[in-house]
């Protein structure tokens, strides 16, 4: 069974380039694309390390078949705003009194009620099951911020130094986000 998760819709970055601005102590607006983009790049650079979301996003699961656990593995899962399953090439939606969201710490599940039934009309086809829903932000901001304008900073100041992955991970380390970003990072395995 393979499960493949798109990202539908990020929430803004946790650094306004305002805030941005202000922490490089300039006021041009020269560089305010490249700022902008730096942002961006910083905040998605983060959330892939540390597993964790640092705004509000809405993501789309597709998988193959109904199981008695649905196994979401997204952090801070906030609500489940569908799950439809193809039924004849056509998505038919599952009635929320069907399920339910169990929230972990690191992931959630969507778990029948009790007394309940998947659709048994269920295509026999890859990604029949349609499941979307969103995820909070992660509550400690001031961490994040922190964390992302230490690296802001030090990719700023070394532009054109950083513009791979490998070189992220290492303005990372040497501008002290680092050690903030594993403060917070979900655990792997």
């Amino acid at each position: 069974m393979t499960q493949v998760y798109t990202l539908e819709s990020a929430g803004d970055v946790p650094v306004t380039l305002a805030n941005a601005k202000a922490h490089l102590k300039h006021s041009s607006t020269a560089d305010d694309a490249y700022t902008t983009t730096l942002l961006s790049t910083l905040t998605a650079w983060g959330e892939s390390y540390t597993g964790v979301s640092f705004r509000a996003q809405g993501w789309k699961l597709l998988d193959e078949y109904f199981v008695s656990r649905i196994l979401l593995d997204k952090a801070k899962v906030n609500v489940i705003s569908s799950v439809k399953h193809l039924v004849d090439g056509e998505l038919a939606v599952v009635a929320d009194s069907v399920y339910r969201l169990k929230l972990g710490t690191y992931s959630a599940e969507i778990l029948l009620q009790f007394g309940q039934e998947w659709p048994s009309t269920t295509d026999d086809v890859e990604q029949a099951l349609e499941i979307e829903f969103t995820t909070a932000a992660f509550p400690e901001t001031v961490l994040i911020q922190q964390a992302i304008f230490m690296h802001l900073a030090y990719v700023y100041v070394n532009r054109g130094d950083n513009d791979t992955s490998v070189g992220l991970v290492r303005s990372a380390k040497l501008s002290g986000a680092m050690d903030l970003y594993n403060s917070f990072a979900l655990p792997r395995i």
